[in-house]
């Protein structure tokens, strides 16, 4: 099994396409993984296609002018059954796992897809120090309920209730975590 994990970059560049194609050709490539596409999902997709009728696969879009996944299979070498879209996939499995608390309430996204000073007027900016992480929100390994009330208000503190606190001492991470049935996603 050959497998082309590449940070391309960009994947609207011609060569970039042209270079993928014949390499995948040229040394029987099996699983393609791209990273900074630089795309929407749709037309990291349509490249897809353009590998041949058994190639499938799954796109994240790229945020602006970074980010975007491309995951792609050759269907007849490997046996694969897509269950969900990659973006679906990281919306449902995967969570924040809040640890030594070096996560920075403000500046990093452990509650959203953007950092708080970004959100709007329900989250109470002014009660917060810039240089506050996470931790501070944790009191004897559990939330602090009052503290999240007053800097969150209601509609927030369930979200915060769903973000995992460790049972011993570890760094703040990002981990795949089941549902109540113990399914992934």
């Amino acid at each position: 099994m050959k497998i082309l994990s590449w940070n391309c970059r960009g994947l609207r560049r011609r060569p970039v396409k042209e270079f993928i194609r014949s390499y995948v050709k040229l040394n029987f490539v099996n699983i393609i993984f791209l990273q900074e596409t630089h795309v929407h999902e749709e037309i990291a997709l349509s490249f897809i296609s353009c590998l041949g009728k058994s190639w499938y696969g799954s796109a994240i879009s790229s945020e602006g002018a970074s980010g975007g996944f491309l995951l792609a299979w050759n269907n007849s070498v490997i046996k694969a059954q897509l269950i969900c879209s990659a973006s679906d996939a990281l919306k449902i499995g995967f969570k924040e796992l809040i640890g030594n608390g070096h996560t920075s309430i403000l500046f990093d996204s452990w509650l959203f897809d953007v950092p708080l000073f970004w959100m709007p007027s329900f989250v109470n900016i002014s009660l917060f120090d810039a240089n506050l992480n996470v931790d501070c929100l944790i009191d004897n390994g559990s939330w602090n309920v009052a503290m999240l009330y007053d800097l969150f208000g209601v509609s927030l503190v369930e979200t915060i209730f769903g973000i995992m606190l460790p049972r011993k001492p570890c760094d703040d991470d990002w981990v795949w975590w089941p549902d109540n049935k113990g399914d992934y996603f």
